[in-house]
């Protein structure tokens, strides 16, 4: 386990989140996955589509604006240079990534954790990771 790991498995235990990844800048391969984005990892020797996509939200000109993951259809709901929110029909499921200096982190969360009520607490967490 990673030293920021442990910040992200704590929202893991509470219920929080169902699951996070942490991709590399350069590649979009998964660097590191636990829980419901264990899917992220491929088949181990290029990024899935699902981790090119999630790149691609940082490193396009014209970034998507809706994202696949698992068969899960999410649209982006609000983005800034450094962070992308999404979610799926119904809100089933909440997607964020962020642009860290350690990678990309992507988080998951699902009903009844809702993702305004998610993303603060993710957010401070990625306050920790960018400190040098």
């Amino acid at each position: 386990m990673q030293p920021w790991d442990a910040p992200l498995q704590s929202l893991l235990a509470q219920g929080t989140l169902t699951g996070y990844a942490l991709l590399d800048h350069h590649s979009g391969g998964c660097l590191s996955t636990c829980g419901a984005l264990q899917e992220l990892w491929g088949d181990g020797q290029r990024p899935s589509t699902a981790c090119q996509d999630l790149w691609a939200l940082f490193h396009t000109t014209t970034a998507p604006d809706h994202l696949d993951l698992g068969g899960q259809h999410t649209l982006v709901v609000r983005r800034s240079d450094s962070s992308v929110y999404a979610v799926s029909r119904g809100k089933q499921l909440g997607i964020t990534a962020h642009y860290l200096p350690s990678g990309i982190l992507v988080t998951a969360s699902r009903r009844p954790q809702w993702l305004q009520l998610v993303a603060p607490q993710v957010e401070a967490v990625c306050d920790l990771l960018r400190q040098p």
